[in-house]
C-alpha cells in the first residue's frame, strides 16, 4: 500500500473545502441573478403602470425589492471562511522530528475538518438569506402583477 494511511481522509478533507468555495461562489451568483430580475421586474412591469397613483401592491413591490437588494448585499458581504491551509503550520509539524507523514496527514485532515464545519454554519445561513431574497423577488413580481390589475 503507498502513501500515508491517512491520505484518502486528507484528500476528502480537500475536495470538501473546494466544494465550499463552489458553493459560496454559486450562492453569491444567485443573489446577484435576483437582484438583476428584480429590478428588471421593477423597470419593465413598474413602467407598464405609468403615472397612476401609487397603490399598496407598488409599495409592497418596492418594499419586497429593498428587500431582495438587502439580502444581495448580505450575501455578497465579505465572510470569513478558510479554505486553505497556513504553510507555517505545516512547516511547524514537519519540524517536530516526532511527526511522521501519516501524523502531519492526519493532523491536516483533522485541521481542515474544523474549518469545514465552520464554514458550512456560514454557508447554511447565506442559503437561508439568499431563499429569503428568493421569496422576496417572487413577493415582488407578484405585487408589480397585482398592480397592473388595476389598469
Amino acid at each position: 500500500m503507498s502513501g500515508s494511511r491517512y491520505s484518502i481522509a486528507l484528500d476528502e478533507g480537500r475536495r470538501g473545502l473546494d466544494s465550499q468555495i463552489d458553493d459560496l461562489k454559486g450562492t453569491r451568483d444567485r443573489a446577484t441573478a435576483f437582484l438583476g430580475v428584480a429590478g428588471v421586474a421593477a423597470a419593465f412591469l413598474g413602467g407598464l403602470r405609468g403615472d397612476r397613483p401609487l397603490g399598496v401592491a407598488t409599495w409592497v413591490a418596492v418594499l419586497a425589492f429593498l428587500l431582495v437588494a438587502a439580502f444581495t448585499v448580505m450575501t455578497l458581504w465579505p465572510r470569513e471562511m478558510t479554505v486553505v491551509q497556513r504553510p507555517t503550520t505545516i512547516v511547524g509539524w514537519a519540524d517536530d522530528e516526532t511527526n511522521s507523514t501519516d501524523d502531519m496527514e492526519r493532523d491536516l485532515a483533522l485541521h481542515m475538518s474544523g474549518h469545514f464545519d465552520t464554514n458550512e454554519r456560514t454557508l447554511d445561513r447565506l442559503h437561508k438569506v439568499t431563499a429569503l431574497g428568493a421569496v422576496a423577488l417572487l413577493v415582488e413580481v407578484t405585487a408589480l402583477v397585482f398592480d397592473l390589475g388595476r389598469l
